[in-house]
């Protein structure tokens, strides 16, 4: 950051900013996250409500029936992590003795 006139650095600001901004969690991502999250949650709930968007999920994934490809892939990805969390309920309940 530079002063009014353009001259000087100034070096505590700047080492201030260069703290917010210097890694991935910082400032100025943080803000940008917030503000992209604002906008999608603002669309979704225009558009359909959580229930709505609960049930369109549940009901186009894990068709394995259809000819697409991409659609296939994203449903085998979906089950490959359902499985891996099922697993890791399993082991954790297995571990806790339940």
């Amino acid at each position: 950051m530079f002063s009014t006139d353009g001259k000087f650095v100034l070096v505590a600001e700047s080492d201030t900013r260069l703290k917010q901004t210097a890694d991935m969690n910082g400032y100025a991502n943080s803000v940008h996250a917030a503000a992209e999250r604002a906008k999608i949650n603002e669309k979704i709930e225009q558009e359909k409500s959580f229930d709505d968007l609960k049930d369109e999920v549940c009901d186009t994934q894990l068709d394995l029936e259809t000819q697409d490809a991409d659609e296939l892939f994203k449903n085998a990805r979906a089950l490959k992590e359902k499985s891996a969390a099922l697993q890791a309920a399993a082991e954790h309940e297995k571990f806790v003795g339940i």
